[in-house]
């Protein structure tokens, strides 16, 4: 273990704007969070006639009438069964669709709410029922007891789960009767679901953590039972398939490579363990009635052409009409997707998803899409690619044992637990946690990954070791961007950078490694500037005329999108942007931590703005210039991911 940095050591951190302790928070590291997804209108004339010929096949099953037929473009396959179902979604005065799903292979359930307008006195929200293959379209039921239905979610279709934060509510079409959820803790603290889904069997939840919960009507009331509890040698679950009798959950094992996925079975009705096996390195599809399903996506390499792609087995089935791209182009490089797909569980091989309509940058309109794939035949040969997989149990011992080799291998300190200093001017709390250590030191091990070899061994100037302090929560009386996943410090005392992360921050990823690179960002700014090597001014002579850094992490900015990712010029493209996000314009050293943490964390077209990789080029400069290169290798990770969008 490497003793560069004596654990009992105060902290110092110094006063001021000179850039020697940086906070990072969920502002400066989601990468969502300051993302504008405004909801889809219904599609008002926006549509084209629909047909009702065979084009819909509402038949379970297999068919492969008129399947795989190529046209002579590789892009568009399979394009008869592709449909526009626009005209069929009625509009209904005064309210807006909100929210859809399949109840089967051949009816939708149509939510709409007044949500979308303004100057209403009185809440409305209303289901209808529509037939795809007949386009008869008929209310089931609304009003829904006169409450407020603000965040509205059709989770489920057949029966109907809708969401109202902090109600709950599962509705049965047919009868007309809902039945609340009720509120369910753990250990004292309330649990939070992330899936619901309609079975045989009941009402099945998946909580943040990866339980497994079913639940039943009582009268008015549904209580969610604890069936499964998950195993804490994986995290991020989240359902894959549902089976006779059963429900296969996605999950990521801990400490292994991060391509692997492990697949779990249980036994609806007693929560017992039929099977768990591993794929590696195979990013599978949706799968129902044993058959790969399509997934809808927009195409990392393409997203400024702003297309959506409907794929099976990595094969292109179709793409959306190019009149569409420049319309999708806005949602598009905001990350995010624009297929809505009817239910997480896709049902009868149909697929229906929404496509926004944009007009001078505002949503305008929607069209909506089905795709039948039973009218495609499925390659499954994926499905046995499986093998077998032993995770490592989530104990202290495995944790001790995982950072001990993270420290030996980067020349690195961990520090956590009780051996966790915590400074002064913080409210920082201690976690020993052992499933979220070892799920944090897996992602700080493959994060570490990207840097030169010895990197971390040979860092220039007096502070020259890095110690990794993992806590949990973090916060500072205040600071206005809530808690703090991030925290960088230079201890004059011991001679080392000390960086603290959070294992709290978030309820179902306890770090993210753009937080990691973020932390470490500011460590190579540090060196760099120390070394003589970064102008602070000529760095700032690249930023837009007349623009100043806030200096401090209480005011607000004036025009939070103004010049970051999401100011896109009148071509979609990313003239006007210089920086990540609001966080970003608080001080220059958030500026480039944050430049650096997303450019190795996540994968962003606005790289492509010429002001952004002007910024990150001097960036990389100076610390070329800074630390011993000897073995590094021609071009760093960052530099090839920054030539990447050259």
């Amino acid at each position: 273990m490497f003793t560069g940095c004596g654990k009992k050591d105060s902290n110092k951190k110094d006063s001021g704007n000179d850039n020697k302790t940086e906070i990072t928070t969920d502002a400066g590291n989601s990468s969502t969070s300051d993302a504008n997804n405004p909801g889809g209108t219904d599609g008002d004339d926006s549509a084209s006639d629909a047909t009702t010929d065979n084009t819909v096949d509402t038949t379970d099953g297999t068919s492969t009438t008129e399947s795989n037929v190529q046209s002579d473009n590789p892009l568009i396959k399979s394009e008869q069964y592709f449909m526009d179902i626009t005209s069929m979604i009625p509009e209904i005065e005064g309210m807006a669709l909100a929210d859809y799903g399949l109840q089967d292979s051949d009816t939708m359930i149509l939510m709409y709410n007044n949500d979308y307008f303004g100057g209403y006195e009185e809440d409305k929200c209303a289901l209808y029922t529509l037939k795809l293959s007949t386009g008869e379209c008929s209310e089931i039921y609304k009003d829904f007891n006169g409450s407020t239905y603000s965040d509205l979610e059709l989770l489920s279709a057949s029966p109907v789960v809708l969401y109202n934060s902090p109600r709950k509510m599962v509705l049965y079409p047919e009868s007309g009767v809902a039945a609340s959820v009720t509120p369910v803790t753990r250990d004292g603290e309330d649990v939070y679901f992330n899936s619901v889904y309609s079975t045989d069997y009941g009402i099945v939840f998946l909580d943040v953590d990866g339980n497994l919960y079913l639940g039943n009507p009582e009268g008015d009331t549904i209580t969610p039972q604890i069936i499964w509890e998950a195993a804490p040698e994986y995290t991020e679950y989240q359902v894959y398939h549902f089976y006779d009798g059963g429900i296969t959950l996605k999950a990521r094992p801990l400490v292994t490579d991060e391509t692997e996925s492990a697949y779990i079975n249980i036994n609806l009705p007693d929560g017992s363990l039929n099977e768990s096996y591993c794929y590696d390195g195979i990013e599978l599809p949706e799968v129902f009635n044993n058959k790969i399903c399509a997934n809808a996506m927009v195409a990392e390499n393409l997203k400024k052409e702003g297309a959506i792609y409907i794929t099976l087995n990595n094969e292109t089935l179709f793409k959306i009409k190019p009149e569409h791209e420049s319309d999708s182009l806005a949602d598009a490089v905001n990350g995010r997707n624009m297929v809505s797909f009817s239910s997480d569980s896709v049902k009868g091989g149909i697929i229906v998803f929404r496509l926004d309509i944009r007009s001078d940058d505002a949503v305008t309109g929607s069209e909506y899409y089905m795709y039948n794939l039973n009218m495609v035949e499925a390659d499954t040969k994926l499905i046995n690619q499986k093998k077998e997989f032993t995770p490592v149990a989530a104990t202290m011992e495995n944790s001790d044992k995982l950072a001990r080799e993270i420290e030996e291998k980067y020349h690195v300190v961990l520090s956590y637990g009780d051996d966790a200093y915590l400074p002064e001017g913080y409210v920082i709390e201690k976690n020993s946690d052992a499933r979220a250590l070892l799920y944090t030191f897996d992602v700080l091990n493959h994060a570490l990954a990207l840097y030169p070899d010895n990197f971390f061994a040979n860092i220039p100037g007096k502070a020259n070791q890095l110690r990794f302090i993992f806590v949990g929560q973090i916060s500072q009386e205040g600071y206005r961007y809530g808690y703090l996943s991030g925290l960088r410090m230079i201890n004059d005392e011991a001679d080392c950078y000390d960086i603290y992360f959070s294992m709290k921050f978030d309820q179902s990823t306890p770090i993210e490694r753009t937080t990691i690179y973020h932390e470490i960002a500011h460590m190579m700014l540090d060196v760099a500037e120390e070394q003589g090597n970064f102008d602070a001014e000529t760095f700032n002579g690249m930023n837009p005329e007349g623009f100043y850094y806030v200096g401090n992490y209480s005011d607000e900015i004036e025009d939070p999108s103004k010049y970051t990712q999401y100011d896109l010029d009148e071509d979609g493209g990313y003239s006007n942007v210089y920086f990540v996000n609001e966080y970003s314009m608080t001080m220059l050293t958030e500026d480039v931590a944050e430049l650096m943490g997303h450019l190795l964390g996540e994968d962003r077209e606005f790289y492509r703005s010429e002001h952004v990789q002007e910024k990150l080029t001097y960036y990389f400069e100076a610390v070329r210039k800074s630390f011993d290169t000897t073995n590094w290798p021609e071009k760093t990770s960052w530099e090839e991911k920054l030539d990447s969008y050259k």
